[in-house]
């Protein structure tokens, strides 16, 4: 039976839960509803009590002095009417219930205490749903598959042929000894090893003989001496 009630108020609890105590000085904002309109009314005060706990049934009374008259409003924990809570300070207290300031004015009834700024607003629903599909990934479609799957395959357009598709796969690059092939050997014989060692010769010999002679070898002895 237990879970079954926790199932049903479970749609109706605060996702925001506000973490406060005993002596903190809220700022309540609640809406309220004139006719077709809605506005926000803050109310500012002391919490002097916090009952039933956090729970679906949990209240809170906050307390303050407005023109000199003490005013008291009890809010549920988890009223859809709350559209915000602030905590403004904190304050040094040791009892659950702070019921005897009811009874004190002016400077009796200021506690001592320190600035905690604190805030729980609840978001409104679109920007909830945006943020859990922007978390929640989404597992890949069929046609995102097909999409990733065409990515792969690339097209080869020979001129003058239709496109030929080409599964991308891996490319295996032979070496040049592999794809070279070894020149075929000549077999050369011995009568022309010596004919082109005579060709050799020859062209030496005529490039000396032909060439120019020095100068010192170009003078001939002629029968006439110099004359003097």
């Amino acid at each position: 039976m237990q879970h079954l009630i926790e199932s049903v108020e479970l749609a109706h609890r605060r996702k925001n839960l506000p973490t406060f105590r005993i002596g903190d000085v809220l700022r309540v904002h609640g809406r309220i509803r004139e006719g077709g309109k809605e506005r926000i009314q803050v109310f500012e005060g002391l919490v002097i009590a916090m009952k039933h706990g956090t729970g679906l049934s949990g209240t809170f009374t906050v307390r303050r002095i407005a023109s000199g008259i003490g005013v008291e409003r009890v809010f549920p924990l988890h009223s859809p009417m709350i559209a915000k809570i602030e905590r403004i300070r904190s304050s040094k207290v040791r009892r659950a219930k702070l019921y005897f300031l009811r009874g004190r004015i002016g400077k009796k009834a200021k506690l001592k205490g320190w600035e905690a700024y604190a805030s729980w607003e609840e978001k409104p629903e679109e920007e909830e749903n945006q943020t859990e599909a922007s978390e929640v990934e989404t597992p890949e479609t069929a046609e995102e598959i097909e999409g990733s799957a065409d990515e792969q395959v690339e097209e080869v357009v020979v001129p003058g042929a239709e496109s030929i598709p080409v599964e991308a796969g891996p490319v295996t690059v032979e070496s040049e000894s592999e794809t070279t092939e070894p020149a075929p050997e000549v077999e050369v014989s011995p009568e022309e090893v010596v004919n082109d060692a005579s060709t050799t010769d020859n062209g030496t010999d005529r490039g000396e003989s032909g060439g120019e002679a020095p100068a010192d070898e170009g003078v001939q002895d002629s029968g006439e001496k110099p004359q003097e």
